[in-house]
């Protein structure tokens, strides 16, 4: 048997965003002002798998730490969900502004 605690958690996004009062619009003439940040790949939580290889959890069916026969779940035509150690998750960051006047 090949059985593994595969259990993680994962925060993928978060998006925080600000839309300013009328009453400072219409001392610096503009219809509308919105500010907004969000991150993207924030972190993973609880993966004895992560901790222990330091690879991300999530199945990308690229690489070879593969993992036959898991289940119900399906990756790919050969039913092998593979989780790649060469090219990590990107953590992206976005500061915007979207200005109306």
């Amino acid at each position: 048997m090949g059985y593994y605690d595969a259990t993680f958690v994962k925060i993928r996004s978060i998006n925080l965003g600000y839309t300013f009062a009328n009453s400072l619009l219409k001392r610096i003439s503009a219809q509308s002002i919105r500010l907004y940040f969000t991150v993207d790949n924030v972190a993973t939580l609880f993966s004895p798998y992560k901790n222990q290889t330091g690879i991300d959890p999530t199945g990308t069916n690229q690489g070879n730490a593969g993992v036959s026969n898991p289940g119900n779940l399906r990756s790919g035509n050969n039913g092998i969900v593979t989780v790649s150690a060469s090219t990590p998750l990107t953590r992206s960051f976005i500061i915007g502004a979207n200005i109306s006047f």
